[in-house]
């Protein structure tokens, strides 16, 4: 029943996502943008998490607030590009609620530390792309003060987390002023970097579902093989050498570094903060030693340890990609 209910809201979700981004309309994007609110909940209510109430309706009252704030500005027609007022500065401030941006982001891990899995991820991807595309296209000078506080809060907001599902939130933040960044330049390397991004996380939250793993306490107790690909895909995210990360943030890097210098010299910065949290996660894991299950089947082992190999890979694929666009 799940299944069936999934195919037929999912379908619906997709087309919430694609209205808001080809409509010319403000009613049009705001009417795709309460569409794909209502889908989500949908989404988030058939998850077996118990706590699926109580973080979707915490996500509808945000999103609900954004949304009436929105709706007042269209109806009073407040919609002036070349004037930065306080009152104008109202719907990219709305839009950056929804999609959970520095500094509205108070309420991010409240609600993403109690979604499902699946949630989660769409929490991650699709949910921060039409809001982040239709603020940075109707207010690009705005964005660029977002991108500062996303950077920093992003890569500070993690030092002190023990939770799995709280370093892939503030991981998100500084994504997103990454996401930021890559607009500046083109929408073509948004794109690159927006995909790379949601196949990071995608393979991240499919190995935190699989082996259930939410508190940072809990890799203590893994195989290294997995404490391996886990850290591999922190490290991705936050763009260290050779993983795949590494590329995308190279890319922008490349694109950028003459025309904002001080941008890309803060998202350096904050990479490095997040670097440095990570390795010293990692460096305290990976020298503890695991008695392994030795009742596990040989063809749960085999399938493991392919899962494994195969993630191992994709995140060390960035090496390749770094020298085929060099030659």
């Amino acid at each position: 029943m799940k299944n069936f209910n999934l195919l037929f809201i999912f379908p619906l979700f997709m087309i919430s996502m694609i209205l808001p981004l080809s409509s010319s309309s403000w009613f049009l994007i705001w009417l795709g943008l309460e569409l794909n609110l209502i889908l989500f909940i949908f989404i988030c209510m058939m998850g077996k998490n118990v706590f699926s109430s109580e973080s979707s309706m915490k996500y509808f009252l945000v999103q609900a607030s954004g949304s009436m704030v929105l709706l007042l500005c269209f109806s009073v027609n407040c919609l002036f590009y070349d004037e930065m007022t306080q009152i104008t500065l109202l719907p990219p401030l709305a839009l950056a609620l929804k999609s959970g941006m520095a500094p509205l982001h108070g309420w991010v891990p409240e609600v993403a530390s109690k979604f499902n899995y699946f949630s989660l991820l769409l929490f991650f991807t699709l949910q921060k792309l039409n809001p982040l595309i239709i603020c940075f296209y109707s207010w690009s000078e705005f964005m660029f003060l977002l991108l500062f506080f996303n950077l920093l809060v992003g890569a500070i907001g993690g030092i002190s987390q023990s939770s799995i599902f709280m370093l892939l939130v503030y991981s998100s933040i500084n994504n997103m002023g990454w996401m930021i960044l890559s607009l500046a330049d083109s929408f073509s390397l948004f794109l690159v970097y927006y995909f790379i991004y949601c196949l990071l996380n995608s393979i991240f939250i499919f190995f935190c579902e699989k082996y259930n793993l939410k508190w940072i306490a809990q890799l203590k107790m893994q195989i290294l093989s997995k404490k391996i690909v886990i850290f591999s895909n922190f490290l991705s995210l936050s763009g260290l050498p050779p993983f795949l990360g590494f590329f995308t943030k190279w890319l922008i890097i490349y694109a950028l570094s003459m025309n904002f210098m001080f941008f890309v010299g803060l998202a350096i910065f904050s990479s490095v903060i997040t670097l440095f949290f990570y390795v010293k996660m990692m460096i305290t894991n990976l020298t503890l030693y695991v008695f392994t299950n030795k009742w596990l089947s040989n063809q749960s082992q085999l399938l493991n340890s392919m899962l494994i190999s195969l993630s191992f890979l994709f995140n060390c694929s960035g090496i390749f990609m770094f020298n085929l666009f060099l030659n």
